[in-house]
């Protein structure tokens, strides 16, 4: 048996796999070459001008995306972005019980505490770390 990666012109491995025999033009993936060998698609990507796997630098925690151009992990901000979107519709939604008018009176002096959490949720998107760095409001006792 032949291990096989498909790579695009980016270095980026698409498909492995395991064939009899070298793959023959018919099997070969549109616009990819062939790499025959063992390789990890998840942390490897392909040095086209060596024609071997190169393991990929550590991940950075977060919201980071592999640029095959320049070798780097980076910020992805759109994701970063949902992310910080849907925590805080869950968290509002886990406290949408607060915002009536049965609850102001019986919460009492601890109905603004929670007024004030909710809008601190609305406001996560100007602080100046968004939505990297986000300093997430503590919800009341």
């Amino acid at each position: 048996m032949i291990n096989y990666a498909y790579y695009n012109s980016q270095g980026k491995y698409i498909q492995t796999g395991t064939a009899l025999q070298e793959l023959s033009e018919l099997d070969m993936l549109p616009g990819c070459q062939v790499y025959y060998g063992f390789v990890n698609i998840e942390n490897q990507y392909h040095d086209i001008a060596t024609n071997t796997p190169i393991t990929m630098p550590t991940k950075p925690e977060g919201n980071y995306k592999f640029n095959y151009n320049t070798k780097i992990w980076e910020l992805n901000l759109e994701q970063a972005k949902e992310e910080a979107v849907y925590k805080r519709e869950q968290l509002l939604q886990e406290s949408d019980w607060t915002d009536t008018v049965s609850a102001q009176t019986r919460l009492g002096s601890m109905y603004q505490v929670w007024q004030t959490y909710r809008q601190a949720l609305r406001d996560i998107t100007t602080q100046s770390g968004y939505p990297v760095t986000i300093a997430w409001p503590t919800k009341p006792g």
